[in-house]
């Protein structure tokens, strides 16, 4: 079928002479001439041409999904063949190999669907608990400022006023009573030993209770002034920290729901692709053995654009030989109509008219 056709065209054009006619007379002889009749003129005509169908079907490789590699096991010679005869299988290793690594990958997905639906679901539970706790935050910083700027601020002055009051007061009765002994010892004319020293003890311990007092009077000063200021201080900072946290809360809620919902509709998207790309692999399953579309000759070989391609690569129909999706190994001709295509030599084109014997 694919070999280069020889046109042999054999057109004879017959020169017929005709009688000659009386010359005319004269007084000079005329020269003798004839006339012609139109006819066949001997000669061959050899030209390369080709033979198309004018009916075909290709046999296309064609996959929706499966990527993998395509292994000859067994392919059917040239030669005539009934629709729905099995012109090439290939091995299905590789084929099988990733259909049960999408079918894994699907699980895969619907786990994880699972997991995000969940998710999604503890997400806006969670999302609402810390909003009411940073609103609750908020609420307890400002009443503890109130709090201490309305109550405890004077509570804590007025402790610390008591508590000078009272160790000024006990200053005051260790005078009296050392006052109160001197008094004694001096209008009894006490003059013991003993008495004296109760008098120099009692000395000793009012100074001391004055040194004492004014070095915790000094301390306490510091502590009373600093200590209502630095806790001021801190409950004011809590209020900013509690306000700061509210207004982040409240700026990106609501972009963190929208976030969530776009995550769990990225994995159902994902799990329907999932889906779809494994029904059309399942489906692919049946395109690893071509057959011929149409009863007919099958031509190893791609006819297009009235032209072949692949002609007289029959190694490459080998079992264990590889091929590529979007390949056409075979076509499909329809014998009963035939044509071929040649190219004549311009000077040859006067000699082909229509109804001139051929043979090929």
């Amino acid at each position: 079928m694919r070999t280069i056709a020889c046109i042999a065209a054999v057109l004879a054009l017959a020169v017929t002479p005709l009688a000659a006619e009386e010359a005319p007379k004269s007084a000079e002889s005329a020269p003798t001439t004839v006339k012609v009749a139109k006819g066949p003129l001997g000669g061959t005509i050899d030209a390369k041409g080709v033979l198309v169908p004018a009916t075909y079907e290709r046999v296309k490789i064609e996959f929706d999904a499966y990527r993998g590699k395509l292994e000859i096991a067994e392919s059917a010679p040239e030669g005539r063949v009934v629709k729905g005869q099995t012109l090439v299988r290939f091995d299905d290793k590789p084929y099988r190999e990733q259909l049960e690594a999408s079918e894994r990958d699907l699980e895969i997905k619907r786990i994880g669907l699972e997991k995000a639906e969940r998710l999604h679901e503890l997400g806006k539970a969670s999302q609402a608990l810390k909003r009411d706790e940073t609103l609750r935050a908020k609420r307890l910083a400002d009443e503890a400022l109130e709090r201490f700027v309305e109550v405890e601020r004077k509570l804590k002055e007025q402790d610390a006023e008591y508590s000078l009051k009272g160790r000024r007061i006990s200053i005051e009765n260790m005078r009296e009573e050392l006052a109160q002994l001197e008094k004694m010892y001096t209008e009894d004319d006490l003059t013991e030993e003993t008495e004296e020293i109760v008098l120099k003890r009692n000395r000793r311990n009012m100074e001391r209770m004055l040194e004492s007092f004014e070095r915790w009077r000094k301390r306490h000063d510091y502590s009373k002034t600093r200590s209502l200021e630095q806790q001021f201080e801190n409950l004011r900072f809590s209020v900013r920290k509690a306000t700061g946290a509210l207004e982040r809360l409240q700026a990106t809620l609501p972009l963190d729901r929208s976030k969530a919902e776009l995550d769990l509709a990225n994995a159902r998207e994902g799990l329907r692709k999932t889906e779809e790309n494994l029904a059309k692999l399942r489906a692919d399953g049946a395109k690893l053995t071509l057959k011929a579309p149409i009863a007919g000759y099958a031509v190893r070989a791609s006819f297009a654009g009235g032209a072949w391609k692949g002609l007289g690569n029959d190694e490459a129909y080998e079992a264990g030989e590889a091929m590529k999706a979007g390949q056409t190994p075979y076509t499909v001709v329809d014998e009963s109509v035939m044509r071929i295509h040649a190219s004549v030599k311009e000077a040859d084109l006067a000699a082909v008219a229509v109804g001139t014997a051929a043979t090929f």
